[in-house]
């Protein structure tokens, strides 16, 4: 299958498993990797990724209008849901 199919495909089934779980945001990196989990507030901390740091679906930089993007190696490209069930990121606080 070409990135241009299989990229958004594999996000669409992302976006599914992580529902199923509960969760709302994943991040998308190395190509072909999904990752979430219960403390979605947490997905920034250790900062941003320069755009650069991730391709579209045609194998470019992506950009602010770019649609579909996976984060390269161990950068991760972030998606949250958004409904009607969910609607802020949640922050789980730790002692």
């Amino acid at each position: 299958m070409a990135w241009k199919e299989f990229l958004p495909e594999f996000i669409c089934e992302c976006a599914n498993k992580i529902r199923e779980r509960k969760f709302w945001t994943f991040g998308i990196q190395n190509f072909d990797e999904c990752y979430s989990g219960p403390d979605e507030g947490r997905y920034d901390e250790d900062g941003l990724a320069k755009l650069d740091d991730c391709i579209d679906d045609e194998y470019h930089t992506c950009a602010e209008s770019s649609e579909y993007c996976s984060g390269l190696f161990h950068k991760n490209y972030i998606y949250t849901i958004l409904s009607d069930l969910h609607k802020d990121i949640v922050r789980i606080e730790y002692d």
